[in-house]
């Protein structure tokens, strides 16, 4: 067991699009009722970014260690807003879960820029971490899949390569780490493990036609594979699945701890009530949910569907909590979780999470949440 603490702070709950939806907020009326909360000052829980972690680690000496998991599109929002929040400043490992643009698109602004005087303590995070002067650190150590390296040249080259740098600004300063699935990794400072996993994430694209001599066949298309990971008995980690592989399942079973719950924190992805081609819907991350049997099970990366406040009477209903009455909104999204056939469990911890919640594990215990 772990005797660090362990802060879990989501700096992102939403799908790659964000929340609100600009569609929905320029459409007259505004009839999306998750992104007219999103737009109002009170509805702030309804604001999702795109969906990633900061584990901030301290041990009993009061060495820190800061990783993020997947810088996006939306990153450098939810670095100024939750750095200077929760007294945040180096990034000792980056941590990438694939390549698509909602993970990996805020690479970029992993730098800095040569600002100074008073304008620089009001800016000191509006370009970044590791250039220039004012640098915060030299470099940033980033572990991903071989697969995600590919999609990081392809799409970012000079963050890869300098040669392919125009000349014309600064540039992330990155050390890589190709990382193999199920193969532990212990970063320094750490006391426990973490485990890259194999999830799926939706299907490789395929051609239209596989074989010369029948234009009809159609070879079945390979699972876009996506990491999950698994952080000792702290916490299992998956943002972006739609399957969980039978060896991935036997990893976790076999690491968890002992006792009623083997994980403090389970973490999955959570789309939509309904599940979508390379996201859970709600049966498939209760289903989930209730084979791994953690303290705590954390809903996120949510789109537009659904508001804040309805995930949260879903998760009560499904913890086996009577409700009251409640708005006609609500209402018709409990009928449909019925309707899915969704597994109800008496007692079982599960609620949606929200951009900047944090939560603590101390001594490996969960032991509070907060705004």
């Amino acid at each position: 067991m772990s005797t660090q603490s362990f802060e879990l702070i989501f700096h992102g709950t939403g799908c790659s699009s964000g929340v609100p939806n600009v569609t929905c907020l320029t459409s007259k009326p505004v009839t999306c009722e998750t992104c007219g909360l999103a737009a109002q000052s009170s509805g702030w829980k309804n604001k999702r970014r795109n969906t990633g972690a900061i584990i901030r680690t301290r041990s009993a000496t009061g060495s820190e260690r800061v990783i993020v998991i997947d810088v996006g599109k939306t990153f450098l929002a939810a670095a100024l807003d939750l750095f200077p929040r929760y007294d945040l400043r180096q990034i000792d490992a980056v941590l990438l879960t694939h390549g698509h643009a909602d993970a990996i698109n805020g690479l970029d602004d992993l730098r800095s820029t040569f600002i100074s005087g008073h304008l620089c303590s009001l800016l000191k995070f509006a370009g970044g971490w590791t250039l220039g002067e004012l640098r915060i650190q030299d470099h940033i150590d980033v572990y991903l899949s071989e697969a995600t390296m590919s999609d990081v040249r392809r799409g970012f080259p000079y963050l890869v390569s300098k040669e392919y740098a125009t000349g014309s600004g600064h540039i992330p300063q990155f050390k890589w780490h190709i990382i193999e699935a199920h193969k532990p990794l212990r970063l320094d400072g750490l006391d426990f493990d973490i485990i890259p996993v194999d999830v799926y994430h939706g299907n490789l694209p395929t051609p239209r036609h596989t074989s010369l001599s029948d234009p009809g066949a159609i070879q079945a298309p390979d699972p876009y594979l996506c990491f999950g990971f698994i952080f000792g008995t702290l916490m299992v980690y998956m943002s972006d699945v739609s399957g969980i592989p039978d060896r991935t399942w036997n990893t976790i079973e076999a690491l968890g701890g002992s006792g009623p719950h083997p994980y403090q924190i389970f973490a999955v992805d959570c789309l939509r009530l309904t599940r979508l081609v390379a996201h859970f819907g709600v049966k498939d991350a209760i289903d989930a949910a209730i084979r791994l049997n953690a303290y705590k099970t954390c809903l996120f990366g949510f789109g537009h569907e659904t508001p804040h406040d309805i995930w949260e009477l879903i998760a009560r209903n499904i913890g086996g909590y009577e409700l009251e009455s409640v708005r006609p909104s609500a209402q018709k999204a409990l009928d449909r979780v019925s309707e899915l056939g969704v597994q109800r469990k008496q007692g079982l911890e599960i609620g949606p999470v929200y951009d900047g919640e944090r939560i603590m594990v101390i001594d490996g215990i969960l032991c509070e949440r907060e705004n």
